[in-house]
């Protein structure tokens, strides 16, 4: 991840304008360097799932970007069994 990509980013963000672009983007590289070294070494998924998680807790608390969209409500399931075949 480039230096100036993560600016790009802290701009259009706003949320962490006092964020250190350059120590972000070498954090970044670094935790992928070595997830990367891992992987290439045989380590289980799971791990580096949880390398990744404890990642981005120290990623910049306001980064998260626009609110996901809301999830659409499950359609309710059609009636089966006897009170089905009772009301046809």
């Amino acid at each position: 991840m480039s230096p100036m990509s993560v600016e790009s980013a802290i701009r259009l963000s706003g949320d962490i304008a006092d964020t250190d672009a350059d120590a972000l983007a070498a954090y970044v590289g670094a935790v992928v360097q070595g997830m990367s070294q891992q992987a290439r070494d045989g380590a289980e998924r799971t791990s580096l799932a949880a390398i990744a998680e404890l990642a981005m807790k120290a990623w910049p608390p306001h980064s998260t970007g626009p609110e996901p969209e809301p999830e659409p409500e499950p359609e309710p399931e059609p009636e089966t069994g006897t009170a089905a075949r009772s009301a046809a």
